[in-house]
């Protein structure tokens, strides 16, 4: 059977838009911005963000001003640091077959100081899902780093909380701004449904004709 993907890809669109159909959706992570902890510019503190759990070696909050970055904090007015420290939280969500996740994060290279070597990693349950390709911002500036991972059917971790996790080797590495999103993955099935019904609108138009 021929399928005319110009056809397909409208009656894609089409069920995409129809009430009710989920698109994607981001997850909550409690203090994704690191802005609950209120502080003079220049200044930091040593310990666990709120929502966060710190363990190993120093991290904490820090509000940068335009001498360690360029335009100070992606978003708000801080970032988490990580001098050894790693950085995790359980999420109230857990992994859920047929969705596509992607972790999201900045990653900032102070002016003052060389980048430390650093990960960001995605968690369900006692299990590593994936973790992040390490990019290089420019000195002063911050880049994304995106971890992304597909649960199928028949994932072993499925139903397991998901977990956010990341940190860095000295020297001290800024993070800001951790977000989860989420995407469905059609079942074949559905697939199957919309290849049937590209087709069927291709028929109908050769009829009319």
């Amino acid at each position: 059977m021929k399928v005319d993907m110009r056809l397909l890809s409208a009656v894609i669109v089409s069920v995409i838009g129809l009430p009710g159909h989920v698109q994607a959706e981001s997850l909550f992570i409690e203090n994704a911005g690191f802005e609950h902890e209120q502080m003079p510019d220049g200044n930091y503190f040593i310990g666990a963000a709120s929502g966060w759990t710190v363990t190993e070696g120093l991290g904490g909050v820090f509000n940068p001003t335009a001498y360690h970055f360029i335009d100070e904090a992606p978003e708000g007015l801080n970032t988490a640091w990580s001098h050894g420290a790693v950085f995790s939280q359980v999420l109230d969500d857990v992994l859920t077959v047929n969705t596509s996740y992607a972790l999201s994060i900045e990653i900032g290279d102070r002016l003052d100081m060389n980048l430390g070597d650093y990960f960001v990693e995605l968690w369900a349950g006692d299990s590593k899902l994936a973790s992040a390709i390490p990019v290089l911002p420019e000195s002063g500036g911050f880049s994304t780093v995106i971890v992304t991972y597909q649960a199928l059917v028949g994932d072993p971790d499925a139903g397991s909380a998901l977990m956010i996790r990341f940190g860095s080797a000295s020297p001290t590495t800024n993070f800001d701004i951790v977000r989860l999103n989420t995407t469905i993955i059609p079942a074949p099935g559905s697939l199957a449904l919309l290849v049937f019904a590209a087709a069927g609108v291709r028929r109908r138009r050769r009829r009319s004709r």
